[in-house]
């Protein structure tokens, strides 16, 4: 994507792109591809609005877990996983009613992601499940359980694929026209298809989807 103008920014703008790797490889996303060069797409598109902005007006703050080298850029920094002490101290600060040790146990259940921890902590400081019940369960089940109804619906739904499945197959079940035979699926409104990426994209962020940018699929369990 060239950007053909200068950005008239009159105050100092940090732009966040987060998950840049998301966008760096997927085959389908048009101008923000790399593929196999890191040079060209997102890097490009990246480097360009560094150039179009009057100087010094613009931050970027990229998070990926690949490389992107971005012409301007001031550097990387390499974040390592959070030891369980670590992740334990994010436990407690959610959930500040559960002891040390239970916050220790919490934070290894959730394999000391922030992501997890915030969800499931921040359920247990809300009364939705207990430290006894969380620890108990496989963690998609409690994942499942401590998510919005909406992106546990969707989830559950989906549970009828034993494998990788696409968007137009969740289509199907999201939109209720499994089995009302073949080109049903081509029907669906815009509208429809809509809601359903909304669905898709929430549960993945609720780490309760899988999606492989490669192969564009999706698999329930949890999320990265």
């Amino acid at each position: 994507m060239a950007v053909g103008c200068t950005l008239g920014l009159t105050k100092t703008t940090i732009l966040l792109v987060d998950n840049a790797e998301d966008a760096m490889m997927q085959p389908h996303a048009g101008a923000l591809v790399v593929a196999e060069s890191p040079s060209s797409g997102v890097v490009d598109t990246l480097s360009q609005l560094l150039a179009a902005a009057p100087a010094g007006r613009l931050r970027l703050l990229v998070t990926s877990r690949v490389p992107v080298p971005v012409e301007g850029g001031a550097g990387s920094f390499s974040l390592q996983p959070l030891s369980v002490k670590e992740a334990a101290g994010l436990v407690s600060a959610w959930a500040p009613n559960i002891s040390a040790k239970d916050a220790e146990a919490v934070a290894a259940h959730c394999g000391c992601l922030p992501v997890k921890i915030y969800s499931l902590a921040n359920a247990i400081h809300v009364g939705a499940t207990s430290v006894s019940v969380l620890l108990s369960k496989e963690p998609l089940v409690a994942a499942l359980e401590a998510a919005p109804a909406d992106v546990r619906a969707t989830v559950e739904a989906l549970t009828v694929f034993p494998t990788a499945f696409d968007e137009e197959s969740a289509a199907d079940v999201l939109t209720g026209v499994v089995g009302a035979g073949d080109g049903a699926s081509s029907g669906a409104t815009a509208a429809a298809a809509t809601a359903c990426k909304k669905s898709l994209d929430a549960a993945v962020s609720a780490r309760l989807l899988n999606h492989d940018p490669r192969s564009d699929t999706y698999k329930v369990g949890p999320g990265r």
